[in-house]
């Protein structure tokens, strides 16, 4: 077996160099049946089979490999949906035996978003366990978890006797079934990011493999904390293959990754170039003063929480903006005040867009359902104060919209912002913006609560964090808040 590690520090193209590894591959005659391609994520996964059809002009259904690890070891243990533990199944399972689930368990190929209930919180310590290899008592005594070690294990009984009993599986049980697949190239990517149980998985799964490439970055390592295996990553025996020009960070940031770098203890070696001279690195201690006004931004936090502060400052200035889950345009209350403005200004609007006026106004109804909407279409009901065949503006209109709302709308309209497409402003942790960049980046360095007190027990992996953070940014990174952050001492 042949085995590579491919390093891609920030903007060094790893994407590009695995696609041309393909080429190579397809061009000494390996089909695209032979060859897996594993990803962290869905949404990775389905962009590697986009790019490869539009690049090679397959279709997709030449590409069965191209999944996460979960979502192979699902399908080639032939595991039905109906034999995976859902919303259901934890609803009977809490109140056979007390314990409370609040969120929601549907997708079974993704890791899942677990709820706030002791229900949930025990399922996480579990789930944890069992991707780092450890047992549940070790993980309950080395995470912040609201119970102890007799709790886990009364959990972990009950729970696997339900599943038992029930015939079911979990996200983390495919992956304790190994398969045997004859390719002749796998290629894993974001391999800094896999857990124990994900590498043990690969390890039994692919003896026979010709090939296999393992892509990734140690110092984007940020997911310790949900159970990636940074230390399995460090230790492969394999040829290694740097990438070394950073087609993102101009020189100036890419110094300052370099100079966060360089505090990371455990790490492989790298040598790479920025992509040009240049670069601005502003220290600016009020974040709320940054202007952001001009160009493209990305501004990063390192907790949810934070994000709050944010958001009111964009609502109270009146800018189009990304929250984290979608533009702001794109809230149903949003979305209807633009209805109605759509309406009167004799354009027609969706289906879609009429529940959404409905739901911000009470002065009209539908005629009929249809598939596109005019303003004859409903019938308007206004006060005897409104002249009959007068179309009131959106404020008067959109009587449901609350104050902070209707002001906001003023506010982005007075500033002359495109109300009706996407922003330049997107609000993100650090951790979901793993993989993203942009022309400008705001990171606000606060680290206090829980990042604080991993930093004091594993320096590395919150200096990790922070990397990934300034290594968003292409042209310009304002450092705010707490620059005097000790993870990264600057």
């Amino acid at each position: 077996m042949k085995r590579e590690i491919i390093l891609g520090p920030p903007g060094t193209g790893k994407t590009r160099e695995l696609v041309q590894r393909l080429q190579e591959a397809f061009d000494r005659g390996i089909p695209p049946e032979e060859i897996a391609y594993l990803a962290f994520t869905k949404k990775a996964a389905d962009v590697a089979i986009q790019r490869s059809m539009q690049h090679f002009g397959f279709q997709r259904s030449r590409f069965p490999y191209f999944r996460t690890i979960h979502s192979l070891a699902f399908h080639e243990n032939k595991i039905t949906s109906q034999s995976v533990m859902r919303h259901e199944n934890y609803k009977e399972l809490g109140e056979l035996f007390g314990w409370d689930f609040q969120a929601s368990y549907e997708n079974f190929e993704e890791r899942p978003n677990y709820g706030a209930g002791l229900g949930d919180q025990l399922l996480r310590c579990y789930d944890l366990a069992k991707a780092k290899g450890v047992s549940p008592q070790v993980e309950a005594r080395s995470g912040d978890y609201p119970f102890g070690e007799f709790a886990i294990e009364h959990f972990v009984n009950q729970f696997e006797s339900y599943k038992t009993r029930n015939g079911l599986y979990t996200f983390n049980d495919f992956l304790e079934r190994p398969i045997d697949l004859e390719l002749r190239l796998v290629i894993v990517d974001e391999a800094q990011d896999l857990t124990h149980l994900q590498w043990h998985f690969l390890r039994e799964s692919f003896r026979k493999v010709e090939q296999i490439l393992i892509a990734g970055d140690d110092d984007q390592c940020i997911y310790q904390w949900s159970g990636a295996d940074l230390n399995f990553f460090l230790k492969i025996d394999a040829q290694i293959t740097n990438l070394r020009h950073s087609f993102r960070c101009r020189e100036n940031i890419w110094k300052m990754c370099n100079r966060v770098s360089s505090k990371i203890a455990k790490r492989y070696p790298k040598e790479w170039e920025p992509v040009d001279k240049g670069g601005d690195v502003i220290v600016q201690r009020d974040p709320h003063g940054v202007d952001l006004s001009k160009g493209e931004w990305l501004v990063l936090v390192r907790k949810n929480r934070a994000l709050r502060a944010y958001f009111n400052v964009l609502m109270q200035t009146g800018r189009i903006f990304h929250d984290g889950y979608a533009w702001i345009n794109e809230k149903t209350w949003f979305k209807g005040a633009l209805a109605y403005m759509r309406l009167e200004s004799g354009h027609p609007i969706s289906a879609q867009e009429a529940m959404a006026l409905l739901k911000v106004t009470s002065h009209a109804t539908k005629k009929i359902e249809l598939v596109q909407f005019f303003w004859e279409d409903f019938i308007w009901q206004w006060s005897d104060e409104v002249p009959k065949g007068y179309h009131p503006n959106w404020d008067y209109a959109c009587d449901k919209l609350d104050f902070e709302h209707v002001a906001f709308i003023r506010k982005c309209k007075e500033n002359g912002e495109d109300i009706f497409s996407p922003g330049q402003i997107r609000l993100s942790t650090v951790h979901a913006a793993k993989g993203g960049e942009a022309d400008n980046v705001l990171l606000d360095m606060k680290l206090d609560g829980i990042p604080l007190k991993q930093f004091r027990k594993d320096p590395d992996s919150e200096r990790r964090v922070w990397y990934v953070g300034i290594s968003r940014a292409r042209n310009k990174l304002v450092l705010s808040g707490a620059v005097k952050n000790a993870a990264v001492d600057i």
